[in-house]
């Protein structure tokens, strides 16, 4: 009976994780330390073990450790290529802006690895029946919108191997005289 060999400390694996996504994780919990000063970061043996019992624990809820990190790495991603559409806007390049710029490209590279695709959906139209998008509030009307429209969105649609696991959430303008065509309310007249 041959057994196993043992796992170096601070790496997880498949068999301590109970899943095969060990690369993953490492790759979250280290976007995740970004959003603290260096001398707050923990060190990465630590946090990868803490993960790792997480993930045994998370493995009995509905929906599984994989589609949880996947949603939650989706909107890191989202929020992260926000700000760096508002830091272009501003005219801040740098080399903090191309280090940013390079793990958004990684992390988009890995999620789509796993089939995962993360989409904001604004500026697209608005379809009151889709089940990919909802919207917070009521229509705001706007001068120069011909139809219902998503103007910003606070969460992107996730979706993984073409099931969604996470609606987008934003915000919808309509044309100024408050009346969309038929076809966009889903009245049939």
């Amino acid at each position: 009976m041959a057994s196993a060999a043992p796992t170096p400390p601070g790496r997880p694996d498949a068999a301590r994780t109970g899943d095969g996504d060990a690369g993953l994780q490492r790759l979250w919990n280290g976007l995740r330390q970004f959003a603290w000063p260096s001398e707050f970061r923990i060190r990465p043996e630590r946090f990868a073990a803490e993960f790792a019992t997480d993930a045994v624990v998370d493995a009995a809820g509905p929906a599984g450790p994989d589609d949880k990190l996947f949603v939650e790495l989706g909107n890191v991603l989202h929020s992260a290529r926000s700000n760096l559409k508002q830091m272009a806007a501003s005219g801040i390049k740098g080399k903090a802006f191309s280090r940013l710029e390079n793990r958004l490209k990684h992390l988009e590279r890995t999620l789509a690895e796993y089939d995962v695709q993360v989409s904001d959906l604004a500026g697209t139209p608005y379809d009151p029946r889709s089940l990919d998008f909802e919207p917070l509030g009521p229509k705001e009307p706007r001068p120069g919108v011909e139809r219902d429209t998503i103007l910003e969105c606070t969460k992107a649609l996730v979706v993984r191997a073409g099931v969604v696991l996470q609606a987008a959430v934003g915000f919808v303008v309509c044309p100024e005289d408050g009346e969309s065509s038929a076809a966009e309310t889903g009245d049939q007249r």
